[in-house]
């Protein structure tokens, strides 16, 4: 993925030392534009202009960006209970997978400039945290009033140094109190997402780095596990906190790679919270 936009986002312009790269020998020589439609009355007397303007200048900037795709990984493994005021939704990127991006990109560090946070109708909150050496650092981008309509890019006050062995957790609150059904992760805006893009320099090979629940817990043939999730009574507060407790307490399936990411066999692990929760500083407030 090279360019995103979602609604609410307005025009954005690197910083004129920085820009991503087209026509290299590296890079892709053609681009595909995705558009989603989201059309549920079914109108037919609607005509279409999307599209993205983008600018280009032969005079070569000094560092190549590139966009890190965190969070979790888009599909139907992400379960949101209808009647949830509260419900928290994680996507990881283990320092395994930002260690080896470092290492095949022959890079030690990176800088992030600003970020897209991205989620669906019923997200009300998003927050992209950032770790090191089992501390929390600053959260690289913190939302708690997210709005569907307004996911304009970020650019960050200052930039943010990251490093081999740094990882991320992407974390999505919905309120799903409207729906009277199971929603599931997906490309539909009835469906959810829980994504962070976040812009840097320089550009490495890893572009994507995201997880999903391993559902080993349950004990359930992985053939029948979506169906058998389905049949249960969502309506029923004992079968959501059993459901919940039960994807909580096993592993996740963290993916990572990218068009010129060498292949790395996808990794299943127990999260860890941070020795050193993030602790804000005191409101300075005169």
């Amino acid at each position: 993925m090279i360019v995103a936009w979602a609604i609410g986002g307005e025009p954005f312009y690197f910083p004129n030392d920085l820009g991503f790269s087209v026509g290299g020998p590296d890079d892709e020589f053609f681009y595909i534009m995705e558009t989603h439609i989201d059309n549920p009355t079914r109108k037919s007397d609607m005509i279409d202009n999307s599209g993205i303007r983008i600018t280009i200048t032969q005079s070569l900037r000094k560092h190549e960006a590139g966009m890190l795709q965190l969070g979790h990984l888009v599909g139907y493994s992400q379960i949101i209970p209808p009647g949830q005021k509260q419900l928290l939704s994680k996507g990881y990127c283990s320092e395994e997978c930002v260690r080896e991006g470092f290492r095949q990109s022959n890079l030690t560090e990176i800088k992030i400039i600003g970020s897209v946070q991205h989620s669906h109708l019923l997200g009300v909150g998003m927050t992209t945290r950032h770790f090191r050496n089992g501390s929390e650092l600053k959260p690289l981008v913190d939302d708690p009033n997210y709005d569907f309509n307004f996911q304009a890019i970020r650019v960050l006050p200052k930039e943010v140094s990251v490093y081999p062995g740094d990882s991320f957790r992407t974390d999505c609150t919905y309120d799903s109190t409207t729906r009277t059904g199971l929603t599931l992760g997906g490309l539909s805006t009835r469906e959810e997402m829980c994504l962070t893009f976040a812009y840097y320099y320089p550009r490495m090979k890893l572009e994507y780095c995201e997880s999903e629940p391993a559902f080993d817990a349950f004990g359930i043939d992985p053939q029948n596990l979506f169906h058998d999730l389905s049949m249960l009574d969502w309506t029923n507060k004992t079968t959501v906190d059993w459901a919940l407790s039960t994807i909580n307490k096993g592993k996740i399936r963290q993916e990572c790679g990218g068009e010129k990411f060498q292949h790395q066999a996808t990794q299943f692990y127990h999260p860890t919270e941070p020795a050193h929760p993030y602790v804000p500083p005191p409101a300075n407030c005169s």
